[in-house]
């Protein structure tokens, strides 16, 4: 059952108790009442201050709901579809039918696994003839590893001469490795004359550079006397100009380049050549002292493995049939598993139809389907594996189901083996004018919010479980009482013996003080009081008040023409 939505009762009483006792304040108006306003109070309208036990309640709303019940769920691993299932509030009986379900999926499946059997039947078949070409097979396959073993030895004999050639070769890639670094260092070597092209390209340049510029020089001179009348054009003396600037640039990047050759490229070229060299004499050692020897270590393996391969085959020989029956047996566990699998599908299509374990009352539960979007359980619908769909009570544990605020929480006794828990009065809604007298029996171990989950300002209050006498009240479960039905409780918290008490309706409030009108004589007075507990009737006054006086409750009834004219 879901309390989350239920209104707070005590809170809306206690709200409609403050608004009727402010509408009553409005209408008095503070000081006294003349005697002839006295005298216009009936004895309806009054009531006298009491000294007595005084019952302190909690009311709440309340459901009747099952403590055991029995949950039906969609029990395959696959999502089905409902065919038929039984109207929400049917009575039905043990091994009735509630609901039947439709899953292709498993019929698809229980077809594969049947296929998978005649497949697995095959298999076996197929094991056994195999069984009988084993033999054959095996006395190939030893002329093959003789046949391998005899290829072994001729490859360690035809490595032994090539691992010689392989040495002569890699001496004289050494030797060659050598000459290079002798032609490019020696004298009149590469290195020298790049040294010497470097030089001559600085000096070609710087030579034409100097040429270049005293013709710019002469050029501009001549123009700068008037005489000459500036025989050469601008645009050549420009021309003259740019030539001189890439001159200079090309001498800037000759004597780079040569830096460059000093700096880089001669000193990576000796290294490279020497590297050359160390690599090739390295290649050599690693030839003569690891590969020759670990290959021909390899070559010898190579023969031994053979050996061992030709003394494996003829023991493989052996386990021939015995290793065969072993196969046998290995796919007849395999046709025998499928078999079982078979088996537990069909128990599974057996769950497509769900039958009543007790008799019972068919209750739909609140359940999700795709999207979050609430699941219509009827003919059609989706349903997805291990998703509950129904519940069948067990009418016989029938109780009612309440709340109680956390404030009223520490009064409630819970009832136990030799103690019963705090009386409770149950008025059902479909029986309005009958009360059942019942007692507290559980209480949820925590609280919760009272109100929708996102209302974090929501009340805290506990989950009440009320016990009730239905047979001896006369009533039939699951005739006249069904789970979901509403009703009112009544749980009784608190009993103050000794409790001076006035109606709930005399009193009300001014200026946020509790006051009630006190009628002395032919007077009406205005008095200032203390309230300690109440229930919906009576409200405990502390102070202000003695036993016997007289107090009005029904001012607001009075006829208009028997108010006071400053009231009217």
């Amino acid at each position: 059952m879901k309390l989350a939505n239920k209104s707070a009762p005590s809170q809306i009483t206690e709200a409609l108790k403050k608004v009727a006792l402010s509408v009553v304040a409005s209408l008095l108006l503070p000081g006294c009442w003349s005697s002839d306003d006295a005298n216009a109070v009936t004895s309806s309208q009054t009531s006298r201050v009491t000294l007595g036990p005084l019952v302190v309640t909690s009311i709440e709303s309340g459901e009747l709901q099952s403590e055991k019940k029995t949950v039906i769920a969609n029990e395959l691993e696959w999502a089905v579809i409902i065919k038929s299932v039984k109207e929400e509030g049917t009575l039905v009986k043990k091994g009735d039918v509630v609901i039947e379900f439709e899953c292709k999926e498993l019929l698809e499946e229980i077809e594969d696994k049947e296929l998978e059997i005649e497949n697995a039947e095959l298999d076996v078949e197929q094991a056994r003839k195999t069984q009988l070409v084993n033999v054959k097979d095996h006395e190939n396959y030893v002329l093959q590893r003789r046949n391998a073993l005899k290829t072994a030895n001729e490859n360690k004999a035809r490595y032994t001469k090539e691992s010689k050639s392989d040495v002569a070769k890699a001496r004289e890639t050494v030797k060659k490795a050598k000459e290079a670094v002798t032609r490019y260092l020696d004298k009149g070597g590469k290195w020298e004359n790049d040294l010497k092209d470097a030089d001559t390209a600085i000096e070609m340049n710087r030579r034409q550079l100097a040429i270049d510029e005293e013709k710019l020089l002469f050029k501009r001179k001549v123009n700068t006397d008037p005489e000459l009348e500036s025989p050469y054009p601008k645009t050549e003396i420009d021309r003259d100009a740019m030539t001189v600037e890439q001159l200079k640039d090309t001498l800037e990047k000759s004597i780079a380049a040569k830096k460059l050759l000093l700096q880089y490229d001669h000193p990576n070229q000796k290294r490279q050549l020497e590297e050359d060299v160390r690599q090739t004499q390295l290649d050599l050692t690693i030839l003569v002292d690891f590969t020759i020897p670990q290959t021909m270590r390899l070559r010898d393996a190579a023969v031994v493995q053979a050996k061992l391969m030709l003394e494996k085959q003829l023991i493989d020989q052996e386990a021939t049939l015995k290793w065969g029956e072993i196969e046998i047996k290995g796919k007849e566990k395999v046709l025998r598993k499928k078999k079982e699998k078979l088996a537990e599908l069909l128990e599974q299509k057996e769950k497509l139809t769900v039958t009543a374990e007790r008799d019972g009352l068919i209750l739909y539960r609140l359940t999700w389907g795709e999207h979050g979007v609430a699941l219509q359980i009827k003919a059609g619908a989706k349903v997805n594996p291990r998703q509950r769909l129904l519940e069948i009570p067990d009418m016989t544990t029938l109780e009612v189901e309440t709340i109680v605020f956390e404030s009223k929480n520490r009064h409630v006794r819970i009832g136990y083996e030799d103690m019963r828990g705090s009386p409770a009065i149950v008025t059902l809604d479909a029986l309005p004018n009958r009360e059942f007298q019942g007692h507290v029996t559980r209480r949820s171990t925590l609280p919760k919010i009272n109100g929708q989950k996102w209302m974090e300002t929501g009340a805290r209050v506990y989950e009440l479980f009320i016990e009730v006498d239905w047979e001896a009240a006369g009533l039939s479960v699951g005739k006249q009482l069904k789970p979901g039905m509403k009703c009112n409780v009544e749980v009784v918290l608190e009993e103050v013996p000794e409790a001076l008490q006035v109606p709930i309706s005399a009193v009300t409030v001014r200026e946020g003080r509790f006051v009630c009108k006190k009628v002395a004589g032919s007077m009406i007075t205005e008095q200032e009081i203390s309230l300690g507990r109440m229930n919906d009737r009576f409200v405990e006054v502390r102070s202000g008040l003695e036993e016997g006086d007289v107090v009005l409750t029904d001012i607001v009834d009075l006829p208009a023409d028997e108010r006071s004219e400053d009231e009217r």
